[in-house]
């Protein structure tokens, strides 16, 4: 089961470098072409201000939350797996600790990114600084989307996980008895509750 969590998440990391790269170089192109069709956008010009910073730390808190409980998980997993042996589990879960910690840095670099390109916005004036503004906020909201798409894809894996839900568990016997009352293997009938 741990073989294949991971390897799966291997393949996701590659396709999140390679999605980033990909939009990094479509955002570049266009900055440099055609920064017209950025610096232009009426939904961007209004959008990239205190509104873009509000969904950030929004999006953030939510992600910081999410990769705290995955870490919790994760110990939860390591005690019940791994009880002999709590070293080798926690030098297993280490790849995706390690992911999900650079996850967390990367929206948290992102963010300050766009607070200093929103800099700029208000400081500087011109057609190639606004596109440059607008495609860093693409980009950082890309990466935020890609971000959260890797840590709830981690969390549904986790959830997953067979034992270890919060659920009580069933009991196994009968319910205890009245004192005095005997038991007739539940073929007595109910009693009725009087009608009104």
């Amino acid at each position: 089961m741990f073989k294949l969590f991971w390897r799966g998440y291997l393949v996701l990391v590659m396709g999140k470098i390679l999605s980033l790269a990909v939009g990094a170089t479509i955002l570049s192109f266009v900055v440099i072409c055609k920064p017209e069709w950025l610096a232009e956008n009426s939904f961007l010009s209004d959008f990239v201000s205190e509104q873009l910073l509000a969904l950030l730390a929004v999006m953030m808190t939510i992600t910081f939350a999410s990769a705290a409980n995955i870490h919790l998980v994760l110990n939860r997993i390591i005690a019940n797996v791994f009880r002999d042996n709590i070293q080798d589990g926690h030098r297993r879960s280490e790849p995706a600790r390690k992911e999900i910690n650079e996850d967390v840095w990367l929206m948290f670099g992102g963010f300050v990114f766009v607070c200093i390109s929103l800099l700029f916005k208000g400081g500087l004036d011109g057609e190639l600084v606004l596109a440059i503004v607008h495609g860093v906020a693409v980009f950082v909201i890309f990466l935020y989307i890609l971000v959260f798409y890797d840590i709830y894809r981690v969390v549904f894996r986790l959830a997953a996980v067979p034992g270890l839900t919060d659920a009580p568990p069933t009991p196994s016997a009968a319910p205890p008895q009245r004192e005095g009352a005997q038991s007739d293997g539940g073929q007595s009938e109910q009693p009725k509750e009087p009608a009104s």
